[in-house]
């Protein structure tokens, strides 16, 4: 019988100067999902034309990350800034109305009395 070596934990691929240059991608694209920032990394030189107009630093190494990354670790690394935007979000809208504004009776435009 062959035994199989037990390998170590897999070493990491995405560190965090990729995660800080997806999410400025991210935020430059107007917050696309996953499946659509992959194909405008791989089609577009976006990585490099940012690069070039110094909207973003990386090394050549994040850059050829990006470039190949899938959509599956897209939402996995935005998962996080994702939930931050949607706190930030919902903090600024009105709360539910209180159960004294639902029983007050309101007319709407449509609904007055025309005399």
């Amino acid at each position: 019988m062959i035994e199989r070596k037990k390998t170590g934990k897999k070493g990491v691929i995405y560190d965090g100067y990729f995660k800080v240059a997806l999410i400025r991608i991210w935020e430059v694209l107007d917050y696309p999902c996953g499946q659509r920032l992959e194909s405008s990394l791989r089609e577009t030189d976006i990585v490099d034309r940012l690069r070039r107009l110094k909207e973003m630093e990386c090394s050549d190494e994040v850059a050829i990350k990006l470039k190949k990354v899938c959509a599956k670790t897209i939402d996995e690394k935005l998962r996080h800034q994702k939930e931050v935007i949607h706190q930030l979000q919902k903090k600024g809208q009105p709360r539910s109305a209180s159960l004294l504004l639902k029983k007050i009776p309101i007319k709407i435009h449509g609904e007055l009395d025309n005399q």
